[in-house]
């Protein structure tokens, strides 16, 4: 949602009146009634929206959806989870959707849930995973899975445009129509009909005109109600047929449909891809075995024993930086419930992370990031080389960014602590050599070289570059880069570098250093294209000695960083794509997919309503190359949510861009299939 720049939100100014209520500076207007917030809230939009009855009405695994325009202090989410707890079935799933484009600070936000004491148990575990950023799409995910809050941080129509999902209520609290117009237009409630479920129900505090007309030309059933307070009256009503929506993008970067019997998946592959969408599905209840070729997860890509979390952003809104921007916030969210740092300190680190600014092309960057929308003090900050020195604990000879709560992780401790979900069965020693279709539309048959084999209706596919072992997969683009890691003494034997000239923090530059772990640093890393060996090499230890004086010549001669003093490396293989962005979504039959859009060869500009010839219950989570700690987790959200016809955690133009089959649909437009 940031690619046209359009979409940005912006921290804004509040006042605070004598009696200690909050007061937008910007739109001149309260955030709720002096009279009482939490009674407005669940008056006018848990009330009139019916939510305790058709809550306790939900059968087993369901999942129901309300969408706010006007996220604001966020009361009105508290409230409704604070219901959702009490009335609807505790395997049933929450999903709230809310767009800000003016988002209040931490600070004001802590300072209004002290007028809430009742909600202060989830008012807390809201500031805790708030998102530091102004912009984007933010997943927050609450009780074990059962409450998801999708918070859409920017403009509510463009938020909107960009949102898949199928809505069952929605609130309409925006400030004053009078005062905030945009967020009160027609488009706006012609959208939210796109979006509804029929019979999807709608309040608001308001009974404007432009609001009653608007929603009754959308098509939705409009009635005056009794009002709260010192509001006397309001409008609530309902959407008895959603305006049919014209599909944004065409049929191959739609969601494919799921409708499959069972909750039982098989995924393919126990790394940090696999882990994730274990454990997106397992959360929601569905019965996951997971097959791994070696003898315990996290052995291929994800086996470093430090992989760095933090996120190398663009200021032009790039769709790569959308991804990164989101799944860092997302992964970092995800290892403080998993894995609480004070608990497992080899596990994770958020110890911070120093970026330096280390040639004119990166200081340019960083400039440029620092006048974008994504500037945010609490994601990242501008420091001189004095400033990052101290920081990092060792002396550096230019400035650069600093990430606060980046860090380190170990990745087999977090595709462990995913794996350990009860809903999960982990098997070993398993190597997927055959996958077949069981029947059209009635799942597959999967079989290792021992002849063992097993079925499942739904599969995902995590393997990295083993995908080109299936057919199903051979047409992924898949291209793999050696990198290699190597070791180096840090003279103590756990994670505590405020001894001597160690790194505080995670150095980034050309390469990276991370603060010692089990009494070792780890120095990284190389990137070669035309190697296919498992072996370290000495040439390529040399090439990691000289990133580490590059990085910090005192920390270079600290640890007498010279070949003979290596003690040990790593070499394994990142799978990425040629454009650099993940491979996430459903698979499709190659033959039937290339004669079907065949006219793509003659004219790139063909519109087709034919839909799109997947592999039933086939999909695929690859080519995360070396960002896997923060694309896989947030992948495997998106992955689980398209299975289970929920809504997504990204973009519209995020997903399509994600799609795998994306470059069979460039290849044809350049006639090379």
């Amino acid at each position: 949602m940031t690619d046209n720049g359009r979409n940005n939100a912006h921290q804004t100014p509040i006042a605070w009146d004598e009696q200690g209520l909050p007061r937008s500076s910007l739109y001149d207007d309260v955030y709720f009634s002096v009279s009482g917030g939490l009674e407005e809230s669940r008056h006018i939009f848990l009330a009139n929206n019916r939510l305790s009855e058709r809550w306790q009405a939900l059968s087993e695994n369901d999942h129901f959806t309300v969408a706010e325009t006007g996220f604001g202090t966020g009361k009105n989410f508290l409230c409704c989870w604070q219901l959702w707890r009490q009335q609807a079935p505790s395997n049933a799933r929450l999903h709230f959707i809310s767009t800000e484009k003016h988002p209040l600070g931490r600070d004001d936000l802590k300072r209004t849930f002290s007028l809430w004491p009742e909600l202060e148990p989830l008012a807390q575990a809201l500031l805790h995973q708030y998102p530091a950023a102004w912009t984007g799409i933010h997943r927050l995910i609450f009780d074990e899975g059962r409450v998801c809050l999708t918070l859409c941080l920017g403009d509510a129509l463009e938020s909107l445009e960009q949102l898949q999902a199928s809505v069952d209520c929605w609130f309409l609290d925006g400030f004053a129509p009078a005062r905030n117009p945009d967020i009160w237009q027609p488009a706006l409630y012609m959208r939210m009909s796109q979006l509804s479920n029929p019979n999807a129900t709608f309040s608001t505090y308001t009974v404007a005109g432009m609001a009653r007309r608007g929603l009754v030309a959308a098509g939705f059933h409009v009635e005056v109600a009794e009002g709260c307070g010192l509001k006397r009256e309001m409008l609530r009503g309902f959407l008895p047929r959603p305006v049919e929506s014209v599909p944004s993008g065409s049929p191959w970067q739609y969601p494919a449909n799921s409708n499959l019997g069972g909750r039982e998946i098989v995924v393919v592959g126990a790394g940090l891809a696999g882990a994730s969408c274990a454990y997106a599905l397992a959360r929601r209840g569905w019965k996951v075995r997971v097959l791994e070729q070696h003898s315990e997860p996290a052995q291929e890509a994800s086996g470093n024993p430090q992989g760095v979390l933090y996120t190398k952003l663009s200021a032009q809104g790039t769709l790569l930086s959308e991804l990164v921007h989101q799944g860092y916030h997302f992964s970092l969210a995800l290892l403080r419930q998993l894995l609480p740092p004070d608990q497992h300190p080899l596990a994770w680190s958020p110890c911070g992370m120093v970026q330096l600014a280390y040639n004119d092309k990166e200081l340019k960057r960083q400039q440029q990031l620092l006048n974008s929308n994504l500037a945010h003090p609490q994601f990242f900050q501008a420091l001189n080389a004095g400033q990052l020195s101290d920081k990092a604990g060792v002396e550096v000879g230019v400035g650069g960014l600093y990430y606060p709560n980046a860090g380190w992780v170990n990745p087999a401790s977090l595709c462990q602590a995913l794996l350990s979900h009860p809903a999960i069965t982990l098997t070993t020693h398993w190597p997927l050599t055959s996958l077949e279709a069981i029947n059209p539309g009635s799942g597959w048959r999967l079989s290792n070289d021992r002849g063992d084999s097993l079925d499942s209706s739904r599969v995902i596919l995590t393997t990295g570059r083993d995908c080109h072992s299936l057919p199903q997969s051979q047409y992924l683009p898949l291209k793999s880069i050696r990198g290699q890691i190597s070791y180096l003494a840090s003279g103590t034997s756990n994670s505590d570098s405020s001894c001597g000239q160690l790194p505080r923090t995670v150095l980034c530059g050309e390469g990276y250093i991370a603060p010692p772990r089990l009494g070792q640093v780890n120095v990284g890393a190389t990137f070669n294209f035309d190697s296919d060996l498992r072996e370290c090499r000495d040439q390529d230890h040399e090439f990691n000695l000289d990133l580490l004086h590059r990085l910090s010549p005192e920390l270079h001669q600290y640890l007498n960083a010279s070949l003979p003093n290596i003690t040990g490396g790593r070499a394994n293989f990142r799978t990425t794509s040629p454009d650099y962005l993940p491979l996430v979504g459903a698979l499709v039959d190659e033959s039937a997919f290339l004669e079907t859009y065949s006219r793509l060869r003659k004219d790139a500009k063909t519109q087709f309503d034919t839909p799109c010839p997947y592999l039933p219950g086939l999909y695929v989570s690859t080519a995360h190359g070396s960002r896997g700690l923060v694309t896989c987790p947030l992948a495997g959200e998106m992955l689980a949510s398209e299975i289970c016809n929920e809504p997504l955690p990204v973009s519209l133009k995020l997903h399509q861009n994600l799609s795998p089959n994306r470059f069979l649909v460039r290849q044809l437009i350049r006639n090379r299939i």
